[in-house]
């Protein structure tokens, strides 16, 4: 497919960009809608599976963000490798916190070496803080190779990661594979890839036409859907049965990435929704609280109970963390 570029090229000579922000933001609309319906029902094909696969760009997205600005300006290697580990593991040591204070594990339990493997991996009972230890991981990992390897080399390495990580995610049940014993959506089998990709993004000012790009998110989409319907068929594993990535998932994510990058966000819903995408941080850490809380008091079945929660679990969420923002201790846990 022939590139054409009728927009200025990616701007790199700043940390933030409106329209990805404005991606940020409807990522993170994506996994509150993961996280409040089911994210299958029995592995059969039905419209909650069906949204669960459209809302898997979210996460990749928020990997691609992330090796797009990475090293926006030259710091030197150990400041660049050390300001990421003292960003991302003092926000995940709160916030990890902040949910075993919420839903507190057996005392026998919480001092035993499974919890404190599951904590520093999966996030404990947030079990949604497992992107940051990730992200930190494959984020420490690319920039310590790129020292090294050229970006062909670290987009050829993140390649045979992804394709290892689906062989033992998406194809796990495969008849004759070995058990991993690793649940491979954590370090560096998924993230490291589309990082390699955003950052090569950034370095090649990479900037296809907004046809393009909504061309390539579409066959992708349309790749995952095809996917999840071969492995149910072929009764591998259910209709999306707790799918994380697939093999049409890096042209999805990287479509709707760079989609947003071409947008300018400077007025109207898109403005708004770039102004709220800042605090992405926050909102991504906070809203599994917000579900909780909701699920108590709710106990959403339908459809439309579930919508109304995807709804509030957002407001509230936002709510929160713009409350929080005015504080200088709690407005570095949220940006």
């Amino acid at each position: 497919m022939k590139l054409i570029n009728p927009s200025p090229p990616i701007s790199t000579s700043s940390a933030r960009h409106a329209g990805i922000d404005a991606g940020r933001w409807v990522a993170f609309i994506a996994v509150v809608i993961l996280h409040v319906f089911p994210t299958h029902d029995s592995g059969t094909v039905s419209w909650r599976a069906i949204l669960d696969v459209i809302c898997r760009f979210a996460v990749p997205f928020f990997f691609l963000a992330s090796g797009f600005f990475l090293s926006q300006k030259p710091k030197g290697f150990w400041n660049e490798l050390t300001s990421k580990i003292r960003r991302l593991f003092p926000l995940f040591v709160v916030w990890a916190i902040f949910y075993i204070v919420l839903s507190p594990p057996p005392v026998t339990v919480f001092f035993s070496a499974y919890f404190l493997k599951d904590l520093l991996i999966n996030g404990g009972p947030g079990f949604h803080l497992w992107f940051l230890p990730s992200l930190g991981f494959c984020l420490a990992l690319f920039i310590i190779l790129k020292r090294f390897f050229s970006q062909t080399v670290l987009l050829g390495f993140g390649a045979v990661l992804y394709c290892l990580g689906l062989s033992y995610g998406e194809f796990e049940n495969y008849p004759g594979l070995p058990d991993m014993h690793w649940d491979v959506r954590n370090g560096p089998f998924f993230g490291f890839f589309f990082i390699a990709i955003g950052y090569f993004f950034k370095r090649k000012q990479f900037a296809p036409s907004p046809a393009h790009c909504l061309l390539l998110a579409g066959t992708g989409l349309l790749c995952q859907l095809a996917e999840a319907d071969l492995l149910f068929v072929s009764e591998i594993r259910g209709f999306a049965d707790d799918i994380n990535f697939y093999f049409g998932t890096v042209a999805y994510a990287c479509g709707v990435f760079l989609y947003c990058s071409t947008l300018k966000a400077n007025r109207g819903v898109l403005k708004l929704a770039a102004e709220l995408g800042k605090y992405t941080l926050g909102f991504y850490c906070l809203h599994v609280a917000i579900i909780w809380m909701l699920d108590r008091l709710s106990h959403p079945v339908t459809f439309m109970d579930r919508t109304q929660e995807v709804m509030e679990t957002i407001m509230l969420t936002v709510l929160f963390v713009l409350a929080m923002r005015r504080y200088n201790w709690s407005s570095r846990l949220i940006k």
